[in-house]
């Protein structure tokens, strides 16, 4: 049960933020969540990440981090319109 709603809130969460972004910013975020999953693996269930795992993270990571740096911030502070 508690799995059910821990993700529910997080996708519920994740929803209302996605209004205030870009759908191409939202995409490359919402990417995150497998280099979040495999860091929670490694530190809560003894998983092991692969030299070639923990490179697709970083790289992963790292465009996260540059699209972040290079975004118009103007963009973020606007709600999406529904067409």
């Amino acid at each position: 049960m508690l799995g059910i709603f821990s993700t529910g809130a997080a996708f519920g969460i994740q929803t209302v933020a996605q209004r205030f972004t870009s759908a191409s910013h939202a995409a490359v975020i919402v990417s995150a969540e497998s280099v979040f999953g495999a860091i929670g693996a490694a530190i809560f269930l003894g998983e092991r990440l692969s030299p070639t795992g923990a490179v697709g993270a970083a790289v992963v990571f790292g465009s996260i981090t540059l699209l972040s740096l290079t975004t118009d911030k103007s963009e973020i502070s606007k709600p999406a319109v529904a067409d």
